[in-house]
């Protein structure tokens, strides 16, 4: 059963593709274009944490000793809704 998760723009009907939330953290953030990593592996991190059903505070907490993971938490609970579900068979 993989857990997932997605998240949609404040104001928005559709969730947003997370390549696109990727990429427009690396625009906002000042980084380069990278089509093979995430950015600062937060899909990896706050990714597996929200597919999980984690909040934002949990998060914030649990990765408090890395600023960057700290900086795309901030930026993304300030953008997106999260919705956070299982799939099974």
């Amino acid at each position: 059963m993989p857990n997932c998760f997605s998240l949609t723009k404040y104001g928005k009907d559709l969730a947003t593709d997370l390549q696109t939330v990727d990429d427009e953290m690396r625009e906002f953030f000042g980084e380069p274009a990278d089509s093979k990593h995430w950015l600062w592996g937060w899909y990896d991190t706050i990714g597996l944490a929200l597919a999980c059903g984690r909040d934002w505070a949990w998060i914030r907490e649990a990765f408090f000793e890395d600023p960057e993971l700290v900086k795309i938490v901030d930026h993304l609970s300030a953008r997106y809704t999260v919705e956070s579900w299982y799939q099974h068979r």
